[in-house]
């Protein structure tokens, strides 16, 4: 029963209140006949009436209106992003970072707010944040203990408890090993050694190949020169890769303060513990890792990472507990990252300072969150849970750590497409695509890296003492390559001279003014040219095969050169390039092919006469440079016989009935097509039924730029056609008003529309049933043979370019030189 029409709820509440105190006073038949009443009056369920009038006024008050909410969509968004950007951290952390944090993402143009929107944030409390990102935080797996018993020796190493640590000076640190064994602890694993400072939370993880002592040692060494402070103290846990002589030794020797924690009490290493699960677990996740491909692929990770965490990661430090009774109220100070403490501390020269806050500026957040995510995508696809098959050895299995590509560069002026400019991006050449072979993510790693990013501070020593820029001699004498430090380098000497950060603009928004090739990367302006491109409207294989060439150009330059401006490009590196590519093989180990490097050299040069016009170059490196000639792919002519057993393979061998009749009088139709209109495999998949005119044999082609052509089919081309449409298509095709927009032309199998993958795969089952043993039977040769039977027939060469559908007349060279060979053979047969 509905509520009556027109009786509001106040109403009804005065009606409660007058019946209220004869119902309760009333005996069992007459409260049935004031329930009978007092529900068809009000229209309340009788259930819900009965519970009105059992119950007091308080239970009966009218319902409380919520307030209309303060904070909009445009301050709601803000603080996703910023909370996102601060790898979602809990808000008590974040608030106190905000103002930093929105000005560094307004400054590399990811965040447009409006007047009154800063304010807003900036005076929300943490509890309203919270409300506001109420979001999933799942919880993740836990990995297994390896910390084994030391010897004796720990009777000479004092303990330290986590109530004896009251140092206010950078330098004394906790250490720790993380596992990477996965669910097992047999057999051999990578580990991690993670080590943190207890005034300034500053926290450097290194790769190890074994927990053995030398090994940890050699990777203390190391650490020591990628802390921007001297290393005072070192508290460890109990295990043998600590407590041992070697170790006890080095520190003794270096004047370093060695202490460790009470055996099984991990609240002794409170500080790297939190550091274990808030940053490696996180990144590295819980799977087993194992092999020289894993091992330096988690450096690289651990390159971007330190920028990261050291930069812009705030945490609180507790100051003091109360206690009242069994609560216990924790106070903490304010949220600060790593840096800011460093920097309040003092304990850094003023030039020092002075120099961290510049190079600060060059670096794009969201950049340097995204190749992070991409090395991490990377490191998952070589656990041994997601590709257990794959080759340790294969150096191209890496994706190196490029600094350059976490430079501030034109792609951050456009915040819609941040999240779409993230694939698009030139990757690094000779190295595999960042993409996890298994597509497999833990709940831990997506949580730590989602859709977002993080502004980050880099230090110039950091950069030019990489921890992983050499390995350690004990470790089997690896050695590799350091990262590339020039771009910073030379961002940084470009900064002293303005003191401004780059700004950061998309095509056609890149000013001459604000981004001279002085400060304008190569990655920059690949991206910026790319962009161009695809605003005006390039096919996307054509992108491709720019990414793929201007990827390699960069590589080559970055790597061999040490090249990451525009203006540090001369003729003699593009030279060298273009030797270099004919010997660097692909990732199934070809080498590429005259026509390739080419294609590879043209496209350079349209990059660098694009900057040219521009303004970001005066000249092109390529102006007095010949290209590579492409080689000359003349595919020998389809020969009478090739071409009839090609129709007699049509016919399926293992298929009978009318599967096997309607399959071959599809293939026929295909071929026929082909052969009598030389179109593209392409076009012939985007075929329509109303395409096909019956009356007078013609069919109309939808070519490159949506051009139409209508093409004429020969008497054998026509018959087999109307034989497939007439016998099998049509039928099969739904009703007239929409037939004519379905396919010609389907697939055997699933009966959807043909591919050109598909056609690919026919020809390649048509040549090996027909016995052919040459290569290169494909939709080309045919096309290829119908220009040569037209021009040998007398056949104009403007006409055969309206009839290919071609717009440049230069690829019809190859044409005339197969019809000449062709007239040539003919003339010797005769003679």
């Amino acid at each position: 029963m509905s509520v009556e029409r027109g009786l509001c709820l106040q109403t009804r509440r005065e009606l409660l209140a007058q019946v209220l105190p004869h119902y309760r006073g009333a005996s069992p038949e007459q409260k049935r006949q004031l329930l009978d009443a007092f529900t068809q009056r009000t229209g309340y369920h009788r259930k819900y009436a009965m519970w009105l009038l059992n119950h007091t006024e308080q239970g009966q008050q009218a319902p409380v209106r919520p307030r209309p909410g303060r904070y909009g969509s445009e301050v709601q968004q803000a603080l996703v992003l910023a909370w996102q950007a601060a790898n979602r951290i809990c808000t008590k952390r974040l608030m106190p970072f905000l103002p930093t944090l929105i000005e560094a993402l307004e400054r590399h143009g990811h965040l447009h707010l409006s007047a009154s929107c800063p304010e807003q944030l900036l005076s929300m409390s943490a509890a309203t944040a919270d409300r506001l990102l109420c979001s999933q935080r799942g919880r993740g797996p836990h990995g297994l203990s390896t910390t084994r018993a030391g010897t004796l020796l720990k009777q000479q190493i004092p303990i330290r408890t986590f109530e004896q640590w009251d140092e206010t000076q950078p330098g004394f640190l906790e250490a720790d090993l993380v596992a990477h064994c996965g669910s097992q602890v047999e057999g051999s694993f990578l580990s991690t050694l993670t080590l943190t400072d207890i005034a300034t939370g500053w926290t450097e993880c290194l790769p190890l190949r074994s927990k053995s002592a030398e090994t940890v040692l050699a990777a203390l060494q190391q650490a020591r020169a990628c802390f921007p402070f001297p290393i005072l103290g070192l508290d460890t846990d109990n295990g043998h890769e600590f407590i041992n002589e070697s170790l006890l030794a080095y520190c003794e020797a270096e004047h370093i303060t060695f202490t460790r924690g009470r055996e099984g009490i991990k609240n002794d290493q409170c500080h790297i513990e939190q550091k274990n699960g808030a940053i490696v677990r996180q990144v590295v996740g819980y799977d087993r890792l194992e092999g020289e491909r894993a091992y330096l692929q988690l450096g690289e990770v651990y390159q971007a990472l330190r920028l990261y965490v050291n930069g812009f990661q705030p945490s609180m430090k507790l100051q003091a507990k109360q206690y009242d009774g069994r609560k216990v109220r924790r106070i903490y100070d304010a949220a600060k990252t790593p840096l800011q403490r460093l920097l309040l501390s003092k304990v850094l020269p003023a030039s020092k300072e002075y120099e961290l806050l510049r190079v600060a500026q060059v670096l794009d957040p969201l950049r340097l969150f995204h190749h992070l995510q991409d090395l991490q995508q990377v490191l998952l696809g070589s656990t041994t849970t997601v590709s257990p098959d794959v080759d340790e050895t294969s150096p191209v299995a890496v994706l190196p750590f490029c600094i350059e590509r976490c430079l501030a560069g034109p792609r951050a002026a456009n915040p819609e497409s941040v999240e779409a400019s993230r694939g698009e991006e030139v990757p690094p050449a000779g190295v595999a695509d960042p993409v996890s072979s298994g597509k497999r993510e833990h709940e831990a790693d997506h949580q730590t890296l989602s859709a977002c990013s993080s502004p980050v501070v880099p230090f110039q020593h950091i950069m030019e003492e990489s921890p992983f820029s050499s390995q350690p001699a004990s470790e089997e004498g690896t050695t590799r390559r350091p990262a590339t430090t020039s771009g910073i380098a030379a961002q940084d000497a470009a900064l002293s001279g303005s003191g401004q950060p780059l700004a950061s603009h998309a095509p056609p928004g890149l000013q001459p003014s604000r981004h001279t090739p002085s400060v304008l990367t190569i990655e920059q302006a690949v991206y910026a040219y790319l962009e161009d491109q695809r605003n005006r409207h390039r096919r996307p294989k054509t992108l491709e095969w720019h990414r793929k060439a201007l990827g390699l150009f960069g590589h080559y330059l970055r790597t061999e050169h040490e090249c990451v401006l525009l203006d540090q490009v001369t003729e003699a590196q593009v030279r060298g390039w273009l030797a270099w590519l004919p010997h660097l093989p692909t990732v199934t180990g070809a080498l590429r092919s005259p026509s390739t490097v080419a294609s590879y050299a043209r496209s350079a040069r349209a990059f660098c006469q694009w900057m040219v016009r521009h303004g970001y170059l005066s000249t092109t490196p390529f102006a007095h440079l010949p290209l590579p000639q492409m080689e000359n792919r003349l595919l020998p002519p389809l020969a009478p016989g090739e071409w009839e057993q090609l129709l007699l393979a049509c016919r399926p061998p293992k298929e009978t009935g009318v599967l096997a009749e309607q399959a071959t009088a599809r293939n026929r139709a295909i071929l026929w097509v082909l052969f009598d209109t030389g179109m593209r495999a392409t076009e012939v998949c985007s075929l329509r039924l109303g395409d096909v005119d019956r009356e007078q044999g013609i069919v109309s082609v939808r070519g490159k730029g949506a051009t139409v052509r209508r093409l004429a089919l020969g008497h054998e081309g026509l018959r087999h056609l109307l034989a497939y449409l007439d016998d099998y298509r049509l039928r099969a095709a739904g009703c007239e008003e929409q037939a004519d927009e379905e396919c010609l032309f389907l697939s055997e199998a699933s009966r959807r529309p043909l591919t050109k993958s598909g056609i690919t795969l026919l020809f390649d089952r048509l040549r090996k049933r027909a016995g052919i043993m040459r290569k290169g039977v494909s939709p080309t040769l045919l096309r290829e043979s119908f220009a040569m039977r037209y021009l040998q027939t007398g056949g104009d060469l403007g006409t055969l370019w309206e009839l290919l559908g071609q717009k440049e007349s230069g690829s019809f060279q190859h044409y005339m030189q197969m019809s000449d060979e062709g007239e040539e053979k003919e003339k010797r047969k005769r003679s």
